[in-house]
């Protein structure tokens, strides 16, 4: 008899685990995100037909894996950060023992939800690698000299500079994933729920946006307009570069993760910019140290070759749309699906830490 409750209470514990899961996963927004990737992912298969990304692709699946391998190490590195903080409330003062049992309890956060969060999302940006394909089959003039009779004269300014030090902007360049990762892993650590789900959404719409933006104004960026003009050797932006020539030229394979060459707007300020901005709402001492990282991100954008400056401002603009239209999105469908009564269009649904 006793057997049988603990197995009843058990059961119904795990129960009600998946319920509070399920219900983060609702203000995360998961439903309307879910729709969003799968009515984008539909509309872009069926306009670039042939060219679409095998969604079963195993390299796609592979790259997705560890990405999300990158999430689930930011998650467990955050953990540690504060665990490191809360050592003294778990520290007995007479023996100076740490009970690191319920110390783990307090900061663990359980990555399961961000991990199924993070799979749809980069199941979306890949989705719109397929218009990176159609772009790289359909797309035959460029108008990079537009850009370059505006810019000219600041590039030779900066090239002959001081900064212009390749292999330090290479690693700035480079830091994309991670600082991202780094907003994500914060909003769901503090249940900021709500902003989670826009930024998720606001983040494949970026993806879909600048691609579809790159088809009606083609741009390569200036490394491959004026290629003489940068010496790149020994950075990990000449070999990627070295990669997407092939890429453009057919002799490598698309599974979504190469962008192939595509200038204005420049994805890389605007989703830097989109991380920095949702980190900032909810760790306010870094609104600073956040603007200085996007605009060393742009400048190396610029450094390396691979944007114009005015790319930047067309990805920063890319952005703020996605953000303003996620933020719609989710509001219209939270209250189609019941979470909020039509006179509190706007409220916040961050789940607090208990």
């Amino acid at each position: 008899m006793k057997k049988t409750f603990l197995l009843f209470i058990r059961v119904f514990q795990n129960k009600k685990s998946l319920w509070q899961n399920w219900d983060c996963l609702k203000r995360a927004g998961l439903i309307p995100m879910v729709i969003v990737v799968v009515t984008l992912t539909i509309i872009v298969d069926l306009y670039t037909g042939d060219l679409a990304i095998n969604n079963f692709n195993p390299l796609r699946w592979l790259g997705i894996f560890w990405i999300v391998c990158i999430y689930l190490i930011f998650s467990f590195l955050l953990d540690l950060i504060v665990s490191c903080t809360e050592l003294k409330n778990f520290t007995d003062p007479l023996s100076g023992n740490i009970n690191i049992s319920d110390l783990w309890k307090k900061v663990f956060t359980n990555p399961v939800n961000g991990f199924i969060l993070m799979v749809i999302v980069l199941f979306g940006i890949t989705s719109a690698q397929s218009l990176s394909e159609y772009y790289r089959v359909n797309v035959t003039t460029w108008h990079d000299a537009n850009l370059w009779t505006l810019e000219e004269k600041f590039f030779f300014l900066l090239k002959g500079s001081l900064i212009d030090i390749p292999k330090c902007w290479d690693l700035i360049y480079l830091i994309y994933w991670p600082n991202l990762m780094l907003a994500y892993c914060v909003l769901y650590r503090k249940r900021r729920f709500n902003d989670l789900g826009i930024m998720s959404i606001a983040t494949v719409l970026c993806y879909f946006l600048t691609r579809w933006i790159a088809i009606q104004y083609p741009t390569a960026g200036p490394i491959f307009y004026k290629p003489e003009l940068f010496d790149l050797s020994g950075t990990y932006s000449a070999a990627f570069q070295e990669m997407l020539i092939r890429y453009m030229q057919g002799n490598e394979p698309q599974a979504g993760f190469i962008p192939g060459t595509m200038g204005m707007p420049s994805l890389h300020v605007g989703i830097s910019a989109l991380g920095a901005w949702f980190l900032a709402r909810h760790v306010k001492w870094t609104i600073w140290p956040s603007i200085l990282w996007v605009c060393l991100t742009w400048i190396s954008t610029v450094m390396l070759g691979w944007h114009y400056a005015l790319d930047g401002i067309g990805g920063i603009a890319v952005a703020v749309v996605a953000i303003m239209t996620a933020r719609t999105t989710l509001t219209i469908m939270n209250c189609r699906y019941g979470k909020l009564p039509p006179h509190r269009i706007g409220a916040r649904f961050d789940l607090q830490r208990k």
